[in-house]
């Protein structure tokens, strides 16, 4: 597990939204990038409401949220899939390489189910009420 806080940390860190903030801000583009998908959810809230079938906009719902998880992890941390950084820094550590696979995939879990919350949780929360009839 201190591998995993570790590699989270330090993709936190190095966020490419980083290149338009200052060298002191913290970590502040990790929690504007929370905030940005959070409001791009609500995209979907007039949609889920305003349909008497839940069918369509959830099939939509989904597709987005796919489409923008692959997106982000593609764009935006891309060294959890493949770091050639890797190597150099691990390979003289008395690390297995089984360990090092499971906290990528931990990693790439943590990542793939915070956005996917953040993305579907407003149209889930207003669908559930104004259907909930």
């Amino acid at each position: 597990f201190v591998l995993t806080r570790i590699f989270i940390k330090k993709e936190i860190r190095q966020s490419s939204v980083s290149v338009f903030r200052s060298k002191n801000a913290g970590n502040r583009s990790f929690y504007t990038l929370l905030f940005f998908y959070f409001l791009t959810g609500f995209v979907f809230v007039p949609v889920t409401v305003s349909n008497p079938n839940l069918f369509m906009p959830i099939t939509l719902l989904i597709t987005y949220t796919m489409f923008m998880i692959g997106s982000l992890i593609l764009v935006e941390y891309h060294n959890i899939i493949l770091s050639p950084e890797d190597y150099v820094i691990l390979a003289h550590k008395p690390i297995s390489s089984r360990t090092f696979y499971f906290v990528n995939l931990a990693c790439l879990i943590f990542y793939v189910m915070l956005f996917s919350c953040i993305l579907s949780v407003p149209s889930f929360v207003s669908g559930s009420r104004s259907h909930h009839e």
